[in-house]
């Protein structure tokens, strides 16, 4: 529509339910606002106005992006503030999986972090990430495990879930097995050894059999409950239900009775393991679990004898101790029914213990090696590194393997073994279906190897867009197939897959159109001897776009429109501009309501500008052109 301006005309007011009274914000009152019933442009703010352009002063509607500068205050200089593209990258991931985000502000996330893995060894050397090996298996029924040297050569010997006999078999590929009758009857509850002779429970009894394959009786216990055993302070110690007994490991001394039994007749203890101070019992009733020590004493009649039990630690109410392994002096190892906890000692000697490292992971056994804990959890193996410390008490660790009996998702490791052969670790598990898991000298390779990086936002909730993916490390060409392959996730939940042929050590890949998130990680998956070392995003930021609306308008006490309607009042040109003054200056959100395109909108005035046209005594007042600049919400 046009505009015309009428220099002196009687006033064209619509009151009553059609009109308004606009404070301007000064104190003063202004006069009443047309608002409804007269034909107009635009409508701001429930004002009218006419729109006036002219060559100089455009109508314009225009589209900006919202950018804000970002700056990198991180410690780890330059990912985004100093050149085009912001980035994010990763070269090491011996601070172990449970990181959700790269990139927080939160004290314990750290660039040496990942999210979850699964077969892969991120722990042992700094800066790579290597394939694990896998397991095979035997479907036997077996209930226990040790290791023990006979003649030089180490054994694994598993205990008979279903008759009177131990196997004994060279590792790691457990050939020339060798039987041996234990008893006369019954199957073995438990077993330990002191690194040579194997001591098990079996019938109500304990034996010893030696490094010949000799089988002595050492004890007659009446077993009132489950058993466990460990070789603790040169003493071989069995516990059954609440009992505890104390057995002559040379078998010269039978001693029948219990040298303590628990005051709770319903007590069950778990685990007994030789500790710095003495020899420690885990145990529980009910939801309630504990830790014991118990002290050897030297006294003048009897010589070095055995102190009751003094608990040490209790773990959180439904938190059962399964299984504790103390390590170098210095570390203890919880295999609890809620995962996995690490502990240390005070200066006073007293064990404390960590947080729970895989929540809602139970953990059944423990065993060391080197720097690394393994424990047998739910048909899984997790490793722990006791060299690197991400935060006070949570130690590095990672799904060293999983699906260990594909025929049972929950298989629980109840025993665990590692052994050194040929500078690497093997692992050797019984678990309770009975099937005996072990390592082969001729590598498995496994199933799924795979590593999820933590979600990495860029230091910022905004949108991004991710232009390119840069991988580099170790990738030879395989037989069949690829060296790698990864995917990219959005937050959002969108994908794109690419392959990694192998032959090159570093490959860089560009993503054409992946939607915009605010956040993205990578999950790579192995095969045999891939190594990873570093990977990169290359993004920009992807801020939204917003339109922004230039109008100039009329701005007179009276106006006539195209059509030669007339409307307008003394004052209604102060009284609109300063009604738009005042949503300028407070910047409050405005209603616009466009006639041209039939539509209205929310919008900020980010600028309100008015010129004066004509001479004021010609209008009596003011009359001019008002350009409003308008930022749409």
């Amino acid at each position: 529509m046009g505009l015309n301006f009428v220099p002196s005309r009687p006033p064209v007011v619509l009151t009553g339910a059609n009109a308004a009274v606009v404070d301007p914000g000064d104190g003063s009152s202004s006069g009443p606002i047309p608002i409804t019933g007269i034909p107009f442009d635009w409508l701001i703010d429930s004002v009218p106005f006419l729109l006036w352009p002219s060559e100089e002063n455009s109508y314009i509607r225009d589209m900006k992006e919202d950018v804000k500068d970002q700056f990198d205050s991180s410690r780890e200089a330059g990912e985004q503030s100093f050149g085009y593209w912001w980035l994010r990258s990763q070269a090491t991931y011996h601070g172990g999986a449970g990181q959700s985000f790269l990139d927080t502000d939160q004290a314990e996330v750290s660039r040496t972090r990942y999210y979850s893995s699964n077969y892969v060894d991120p722990l042992t050397t700094q800066g790579s990430v290597s394939v694990n090996e896998g397991f095979s298996r035997q479907s036997v029924n077996r209930t226990d495990s040790v290791l023990v040297t006979w003649a030089g050569v180490l054994k694994l010997v598993t205990g008979s879930g279903s008759d009177n006999t131990i196997k004994i078999a060279d590792i790691p590929d457990l050939t020339s097995p060798t039987s041996v009758a234990v008893g006369s009857g019954g199957t073995v509850q438990a077993m330990c050894t002191d690194g040579e002779n194997i001591f098990v429970a079996i019938d109500d009894n304990v034996y010893l059999i030696d490094d010949t394959g000799t089988v002595t009786d050492v004890g007659a216990v009446t077993f009132i409950g489950p058993v466990s055993m460990g070789f603790a302070k040169s003493r071989v110690i069995l516990t059954t239900g609440p009992e505890v007994y104390e057995i002559d490991p040379t078998g010269g001394t039978l001693l029948p009775a219990a040298i303590y039994t628990h005051p709770s007749p319903n007590w069950q203890y778990t685990a007994v393991s030789d500790g710095p101070n003495g020899i420690y019992l885990a145990g529980y009733l009910g939801p309630l679990s504990e830790l014991a020590l118990m002290t050897v004493t030297d006294d003048a009649v009897d010589g070095l004898v055995l102190g009751a039990p003094i608990v040490q630690l209790r773990t959180p109410p439904s938190e059962i101790i399964q299984d504790v392994a103390f390590y170098l002096n210095a570390f203890f190892g919880l295999g609890t029914s809620n995962g996995i906890r690490v502990g240390s000692f005070t200066p006073y000697g007293q064990p404390q213990y960590g947080p729970l490292l895989n929540p809602g992971n139970p953990a059944y056994s423990v065993a060391g090696s080197g720097s690394l804990l393994y424990f047998g959890g739910a048909n899984r193996v997790w490793s722990v590194a006791l060299g690197t410390q991400v935060a006070e008490g949570r130690f590095a660790y990672a799904q060293y393997g999983d699906n260990i009996n594909p025929a049972s998702a929950t298989d629980p490791l109840v025993s665990i073994e590692v052994a050194v052969i040929a500078g690497r670790d093997k692992l050797f598990a019984v678990q309770a279906s009975g099937g005996v898991a072990y390592q082969p000298s001729v590598s498995v390779v496994p199933a799924s190897a795979t590593l999820t990086t933590s979600w990495a936002r860029f230091g910022t909730v905004e949108p991004k867009r991710l232009h390119y993916i840069r991988v580099e490390g170790t990738f030879p060409v395989p037989e069949t197939g690829n060296a790698m392959t990864f995917t990219i996730e959005s937050i959002d939940g969108a994908t794109k897959t690419f392959t990694v042929a192998g032959g090159r050590n570093f490959y860089e890949f560009g993503l054409n159109n992946f939607p915009t998130a605010e956040s993205f990680r990578i999950v790579f998956q192995f095969t045999a001897g891939t190594v990873l070392r570093s990977w990169q995003f290359k993004g920009r930021p992807a801020p939204l776009q917003y339109q922004e609306i230039i109008l100039p308008m009329g701005c007179f006490d009276f106006e006539k429109t195209a059509d030669g309607q007339e409307m307008g009042y003394d004052g209604f040109a102060l009284d609109r501009l300063l009604r738009l003054e005042e949503a300028a200056r407070s910047n409050r959100v405005v209603t616009i309501v466009d006639k041209f395109t039939n539509t209205q909108a929310q919008a900020q005035l980010t600028r309100v500008q008015f010129q004066q046209g004509v001479m004021p005594g010609s209008v009596r007042r003011l009359g001019g052109r008002v350009t409003v600049v308008a930022r749409l919400i």
